[in-house]
């Protein structure tokens, strides 16, 4: 090959390299942007005080019974079980709702009740709260209801008195917002990707009017660091070192649990813990 063939041939391939450096160049910057987001968005860089911070000033979570009290001596999401959380004196208790328009309104139940065979659903107004007893409602319908199905479910809670010391809870934010509009206090549940969009989601909270945020307790580490305040409501604990642990977690207002309150209260941790230091 002679030597204008060899300039010629190098003219032709500077055009190539001259692509591919920007070609490589273009793939660094995009590959440290993507860095740069998943830093953003696995690393609490602000921390969020969610509106339920504000409604629970207590220096522990409050402990309270899963579905009344974990089906001891009763089944759960029953009455009697409620009864049975009263006596162990739990200030709370969570409740599988269902609200259906039909005419039926606020039904506790696990399971869908409209289902051919499934166990019916008994109507919240059977269901004798103490004065002082809260609830943490997980609406297992809120998604199919309307705007005017969920002004109903409110309208529900109220005439039942227990709007004001009521949490709903549900992963539809859609629902969760237009309960707000009315009064409820909202529980967003975050679970699979919402957990990694958390550091997206808590600056929607603080104009959306979600009152606070559920997760399963093996997923606290992921979410309590993201907030100030005891605005995190964690399901469901049934070891007592994690109820112990949880208990000093300030991001923490309720864990939920099957145990009898009188083990797992969160003072009774305290004063174990105090115990054994001396």
């Amino acid at each position: 090959m002679t030597d204008p063939d060899i300039d010629a041939l190098a003219l032709r391939c500077m055009p190539r390299r001259a692509a591919l450096r920007r070609g490589l160049f273009a793939g660094v910057a995009l590959a440290g942007v993507a860095l740069g987001l998943v830093l953003v968005l696995h690393a609490p860089i602000t921390r969020l005080r969610l509106p339920l911070a504000d409604a629970v000033q207590a220096p522990r979570p409050f402990i309270w019974g899963h579905r009344g009290n974990g089906g001891r001596g009763a089944p759960e999401n029953t009455p009697e079980a409620v009864e049975i959380a009263a006596r162990e004196r739990f200030d709370g208790v969570e409740l599988d709702v269902f609200y259906l328009p039909d005419g039926a309104g606020l039904v506790v139940a696990h399971d869908d009740p409209r289902v051919e065979g499934a166990v019916r659903g008994i109507p919240i107004d059977r269901f004798a709260f103490p004065p002082a007893m809260r609830l943490w409602i997980d609406a297992k319908n809120l998604g199919e209801l309307s705007d005017a199905d969920l002004h109903a479910f409110a309208n529900a809670l109220k005439e039942h008195g227990l709007l004001e010391r009521s949490f709903v809870e549900g992963m539809d934010m859609r629902a969760l917002q237009r309960l707000s509009k009315d009064g409820v206090q909202t529980i967003h549940w975050l679970a699979g990707w919402r957990l990694e969009l958390l550091p997206v989601l808590k600056f929607y909270y603080a104009v959306s009017g979600i009152d606070g945020v559920s997760v399963d307790y093996r997923f606290a580490h992921k979410v309590t660091p993201h907030f100030d305040g005891r605005g995190v409501f964690l399901f469901t604990v049934n070891a007592l070192g994690d109820i112990a642990r949880l208990c000093a977690v300030d991001a923490v207002a309720v864990i939920l649990t099957d145990l009898p309150n009188a083990h797992a209260d969160c003072a009774e941790q305290a004063r174990r813990a105090v115990a054994r230091l001396r």
